[in-house]
């Protein structure tokens, strides 16, 4: 089993920064509101590994510095009352999607929750789609047959103002 993983995902700097509330079709959440946003992929250069997404929404610092937060589907259901029992499948099928899709895994698979849902957290460098060198921090979310991906990528310069945005999306992602 492949995991279903390897988007692009952005997020925000904190609410007195100027944050907006983002209202998907079924998750609300708020992320940067000086940040570039598209709903879908258009104008955003996509891996060819990233799988159909059922909605995602794209946060862009600038074409390297971004924050993607998307709804896929996943090929088992797994939630809270199972995550443990298929734990080590989910983790085996994460690392080789990573490692598929050309990714050094330099943190994780490690037990993480938002929302509620039980997820996975995993730190990745790889080339982004147009050759930039960026790491990822990568937060998938378990709710049966769907996952939440959030996925914050950044170069070296923008790691912190990334990573706090990232932390401020997962913080306030909420399912409706």
């Amino acid at each position: 089993m492949v995991v279903v993983v390897g988007a692009v995902l952005i997020g925000l700097a904190i609410r007195p920064h100027g944050a907006r509330t983002i209202s998907a079709p079924d998750a609300t959440f708020e992320a940067p509101a000086e940040w570039s946003h598209t709903s879908g992929s258009t104008g955003i250069v996509k891996d060819p590994s990233f799988p159909t997404a059922t909605w995602e929404e794209n946060f862009l610092r600038d074409p390297v510095d971004v924050i993607l937060v998307a709804k896929l589907k996943g090929e088992i259901a797994v939630g809270p009352d199972d995550f443990h029992a298929h734990l080590e499948v989910i983790k085996a099928g994460m690392v080789e999607g990573l490692r598929q899709a050309g990714a050094t895994l330099e943190a994780g698979p490690t037990e993480t929750e938002f929302d509620g849902l039980p997820g996975l957290e995993v730190r990745i460098e790889r080339p982004t789609p147009t050759g930039e060198e960026a790491r990822s921090r990568l937060v998938l979310g378990f709710s049966g047959s769907d996952q939440y991906l959030i996925r914050c990528q950044f170069d070296e310069n923008h790691e912190d103002e990334v990573l706090d945005a990232c932390q401020h999306v997962i913080d306030t992602f909420h399912r409706t």
